[in-house]
């Protein structure tokens, strides 16, 4: 058995099969869909959260797309909203309105999460919504991937598979990510409490992503004294790069004070 799965505290993960064969390019569009169908005008973010707005469009929403229980829903929802922002900048007659249907797939993204994670016993709900990867064009039906080769061309294959975390990061939800839901999870993930393995390598020169693994909590009761596994963590490798920094200008200094 693979030694870092031996000291991790096992939880009820979603089997990785489960997650393949969960469809997220026909979710895409039906969000996108419905989302123009009802956002006609232009909004502001304070009216969107108002009570009539929430209870004629995102209430329905929200309740038609969590009974799925698809793990991408919130991806989908920020992947929908990177759209209308990229379509904004393109239109800049319909700039406001496209904007405001933006923000609404962020508040959407937000719901969803919340009654994603709320209805469900295991806690670990909320990290795999969150960190799990997604290709866009999973579940994409034959005849549409045909289209996308002609526009793309024959050589068209599957992108990187990249977390709503990711996303939302890279697109600049802010208000998606200052929620104390994402919040927690973002903070879990930089002291070390939870584990989990990136898909995304772009710019790594040296990629430590080879074998991808579930989200997993850290257990400190069930590890040896000197874990390298631990390298990954953010909190503990800012503190080794202060330390070797500090290291070479003291080294540095102590040089230059020889020499002169």
């Amino acid at each position: 058995m693979d030694p870092e799965v031996q000291l991790r505290l096992p939880l009820d993960v979603p089997v990785e099969q489960d997650l393949l064969n969960q469809p997220v390019f026909p979710l895409i569009h039906a969000i996108k869909n419905d989302v123009e169908e009802r956002i006609d005008a232009s909004l502001s973010w304070d009216q969107l959260n108002a009570v009539d707005v929430n209870y004629s469009i995102f209430r329905p929403l929200v309740f038609k797309y969590a009974k799925l229980r698809n793990y991408a829903i919130v991806y989908a929802s920020l992947v929908v909203r990177t759209h209308f922002i990229d379509s904004a900048s393109q239109d800049l007659a319909f700039a406001p309105l496209k904007l405001t249907r933006a923000d609404a797939c962020e508040l959407l993204a937000l719901k969803l999460l919340r009654r994603f994670t709320g209805n469900s016993d295991n806690p670990v709900d909320l990290f795999s919504v969150l960190t799990v990867g997604w290709d866009p064009l999973q579940g994409c039906p034959d005849s549409c991937m045909s289209d996308i080769r002609e526009i793309a061309g024959e050589d068209i294959h599957h992108g990187d598979r990249i977390s709503a975390l990711e996303i939302a990061i890279s697109s600049g939800a802010k208000r998606f990510i200052a929620s104390p839901l994402v919040q927690t999870c973002i903070t879990d993930i930089h002291n070390g409490r939870v584990v989990f393995s990136a898909p995304a390598t772009r710019g790594s020169i040296l990629a430590d992503n080879y074998k991808q693994r579930h989200v997993q909590v850290y257990d400190v009761h069930n590890t040896p004294w000197l874990d390298h596994y631990r390298l990954r963590v953010p909190r503990y490798r800012g503190i080794m790069e202060f330390v070797d920094f500090g290291i070479l200008l003291f080294l540095q200094e102590f040089r230059l004070y020889e020499l002169v």
